[in-house]
């Protein structure tokens, strides 16, 4: 009665009540090769890379994926100004009382080779296209320039600003996939 798995295979999932069975047909070839098995079995489920196909944004169900990225970009791109004007006449002393003094200390050579050594080199590349593995391998030739940079910026109080910008992307956790908020 049983069928062996690799060559048939019935997988439930279980969400939100409702019961999903995925028939997979037998795969003559792939008898005995758990991998193609599992290959099959990833390739008949439903992906888990979440995409959102409608976006409800001022009183309108948005479908097109041009207007859906316009809408997500102003909605990040506005929080900080929605922000900033929420605490605009706010004296800092209204908002807590600090007597512990703040202050940055110089970075040094061997905690930016550090740092650098550390990066993970999975990860996607920044707005200056540099990969992280790039940085990580040529980490001692690039340390003494960066910490040059660090330290300036920290005695001088300002901060590069092409540093200041940076890749945004929303990611679905969860809730109703078409409202924006």
């Amino acid at each position: 009665m049983h069928e062996n798995i690799s060559t048939h295979a019935q997988l439930s999932s279980i969400s939100k009540g409702n019961v999903e069975v995925l028939d997979l047909p037998p795969d003559e070839d792939a008898r005995g090769d758990s991998s193609r098995m599992w290959k099959a079995i990833k390739e008949t489920l439903p992906s888990k890379h979440n995409e959102i196909n409608a976006i409800f944004a001022d009183g309108k169900l948005q479908t097109d994926p041009t207007n859906i990225a316009e809408t997500l970009n102003n909605h990040f791109s506005s929080i900080g100004k929605k922000l900033a004007k929420a605490f605009r006449g706010v004296v800092p002393s209204q908002c807590f009382t600090c007597s512990a003094r703040f202050s940055l200390q110089p970075v040094t050579l061997s905690f930016v080779e550090k740092q650098l050594s550390q990066l993970k080199i999975n990860k996607a590349i920044g707005l200056d296209n540099i990969s992280a593995r790039l940085l990580r391998d040529a980490a001692n030739v690039l340390a003494p320039s960066l910490r040059y940079i660090i330290n300036l910026s920290l005695e001088s109080g300002r901060f590069p600003s092409s540093w200041k910008c940076a890749k945004v992307t929303s990611l679905f956790k969860h809730g109703d996939r078409t409202y924006k908020g």
